[in-house]
């Protein structure tokens, strides 16, 4: 069990927005096929604290600050390490007089600022949270990696699986950060038309969170375009993929919830995995637990212990996500698509509820 300030954007993988639709107009993904999506992208992760030098005859210097955050959002690193301890005293010198200690190392850089991050989201989940149901989401947010978390986070970790257990800090910044920065307007744009979002932000720097129209079935050419602001300019381009389906544990036709027991392990099977695309397991409630493991793998075991860790009446919403990094000046920005795991009939979109 480790403690951490802030938990990363990766942590909560999905902001979802609803849009109601017709199961018989909403498009079907196509048949098997290619898909391929951009490279992976990086969680959130906490950097080490550098510890100081030993002096020697010139004393050593400090350790350097923490490193930066990942690219999706990690929290920033801890504080340098204390400057190092001055050199032992010289020995005599051929009955010259003895040399003279070294001096004490320097201070090591402080760890508070990560590297300057964002983050452009936009997906499809049928039938969520019923059927004739569709989520199309989109939302953004950008850091300059100098503003102080205002929460401090618990992490377990069980296999691939990851539970936040996070609460306000007793010391919270001073003074309040500015606002956020912005890379202004945010255009989203599939390729056969169908899914579009236009992403503002608003006068304290937040994008809200609004519905996307039309959806994304798989093989869509997706380009997002900023406008830019602080954050400069970006245009990127991702292929987005056919959605996964679920071979294993197997459900009879029209049922679509896995029930999963609190002694025993679950494993996870699917078909249609390609590279750059993470099969990927979140809660729906309040609760921030998140398990990732490569889509090739075709396969994921949720160890009992994280399952005995989940409140009651648990829902686990199973995704592929797929995320990308686009530079945009000094920001890494993450772009990050998702879509439900379905069905092998591609009729019912997938969930698992721990009791």
């Amino acid at each position: 069990m480790s403690k951490l300030r802030g938990i990363g954007w990766s942590s909560v993988l999905v902001t979802l927005s609803l849009g109601c639709g017709d199961p018989d107009s909403a498009p079907v993904p196509a048949p098997a096929g290619s898909g391929a999506a951009a490279g992976t992208g990086g969680s959130g992760a906490q950097a080490g604290a550098g510890s100081g030098g030993t002096g020697g005859s010139s004393g050593g210097s400090g350790g350097s600050g923490g490193g930066a955050g990942a690219m999706t959002g990690g929290s920033g690193g801890a504080s340098g390490g204390s400057g190092g301890v001055g050199g032992s005293s010289g020995g005599a010198a051929g009955g010259g007089a003895p040399g003279s200690g070294g001096t004490s190392g320097g201070a090591g850089t402080g760890g508070t600022d990560r590297a300057p991050t964002g983050q452009v989201q936009f997906g499809t989940i049928y039938n969520f949270p019923g059927m004739g149901q569709t989520y199309s989401l989109a939302n953004a947010r950008f850091d300059r990696g100098d503003t102080p978390s205002t929460t401090v986070c618990t992490t377990q970790t069980f296999g691939p699986c990851t539970l936040y257990t996070c609460e306000d800090s007793t010391d919270p910044p001073d003074p309040m950060p500015p606002a956020p920065p912005t890379a202004g307007t945010i255009t989203i744009v599939g390729d056969p038309a169908g899914f579009s979002a236009t992403l503002e932000p608003d006068s304290t720097g937040v994008y809200p969170n609004l519905p996307a129209m039309g959806s994304l079935s798989g093989d869509e050419t997706v380009t997002v375009t900023a406008a830019g602001g602080e954050v400069p300019a970006f245009t990127h381009t991702v292929s987005f993929p056919l959605v996964l389906l679920l071979t294993s544990p197997a459900l009879a036709t029209g049922e679509s919830t896995v029930t999963a027991s609190r002694s025993d392990d679950l494993v996870l099977a699917w078909d249609r995995g390609i590279d750059g695309l993470d099969f990927v397991v979140q809660a729906l409630n309040a609760t921030s637990f998140v398990c990732s493991a490569a889509s090739t793998a075709g396969t994921m075991t949720i160890p009992a212990l994280a399952l005995s860790a989940l409140p009651a009446n648990t829902g686990l919403l199973l995704m592929g996500s797929g995320p990308d990094q686009v530079m945009a000046g000094d920001y890494a920005v993450t772009v990050v698509h998702v879509n439900g795991v379905m069905t092998p009939d591609r009729t019912q979109r997938v969930e698992v509820l721990v009791p």
